[in-house]
């Protein structure tokens, strides 16, 4: 009998896993939009994985999600008036 932990993301219906089951990403960033990861072996730096060094990489994500969730300058709101009818400064 084996005591351990093992990952298992086979409850992630969103294609970015390899063919080890592992998930796919680049300092946290997987190619799912909007899908980040933390607390991964090596992340960014050697303790990524460990209390003390998850928040640096949570640091750098936070900016990452901030910015993915921000509408974009040239994309409309729903709440926004049709561009006849907005008033110039």
């Amino acid at each position: 009998m084996g005591y351990g932990f093992a990952r298992d993301y086979s409850w992630l219906r969103v294609p970015v896993l390899d063919a080890h089951g592992e998930i796919i990403e680049r300092h946290g960033m997987t190619r799912a939009p909007g899908l980040v990861v933390l607390g991964m072996p090596f992340l960014r730096k050697r303790n990524s994985a460990f209390i003390d060094g998850v928040g640096g990489d949570a640091a750098m994500l936070a900016g990452q999600v901030a910015t993915f969730l921000s509408p974009a300058p040239w994309r409309r709101t729903a709440s926004d008036p049709p561009a006849a009818t907005r008033r110039s400064a």
